[in-house]
């Protein structure tokens, strides 16, 4: 944290998130994937966590950023049962990204709930919003 005050304390986040995808299909199936999504972000912290003085049990955040997300699922597009383009896309995506969460102390450590939207620069321009349950470190 840096730039803390009695309000709260503006911080470097990286809250790194792993976690499984899914794709339901009517016409081909589904599947499971894993995916990685690494931001970097700027954040406005208040009440628990904001500092390391604070005792409070509830705290938010939000903040902005940018980020990458990888996931190794395969996307093939159809139209009328036919692929689209000729080959399946790759999920990766990167691009600047908002994010907002609750954080709540619990015994010594601070756990949060974020949720986030990536606007995605690549030439795909993949949209990516989520949710994530964590522990600050």
């Amino acid at each position: 944290h840096f730039n803390e005050s009695k309000l709260g304390a503006l911080s470097m986040g990286l809250p790194l998130t792993l976690g499984m995808s899914g794709i339901l299909n009517s016409q081909k199936g589904g599947s499971v994937s894993l995916v990685a999504d690494i931001p970097v972000t700027l954040d406005f912290n208040m009440g628990a966590g904001a500092t390391r003085k604070s005792e409070a049990g509830i705290g938010l955040f939000f903040g902005a950023g940018f980020g990458y997300t990888y996931t190794n699922q395969v996307y093939g597009y159809y139209v009328n049962g036919t692929a689209y383009g000729g080959a399946p896309i790759r999920g990766q995506s990167y691009g600047p990204l908002a994010h907002a969460g609750i954080k709540a102390r619990i015994n010594r450590k601070v756990y949060f709930l974020r949720g986030f939207y990536k606007q995605g620069l690549e030439k795909e321009k993949y949209q990516s919003a989520g949710a994530a349950i964590g522990v600050s470190f």
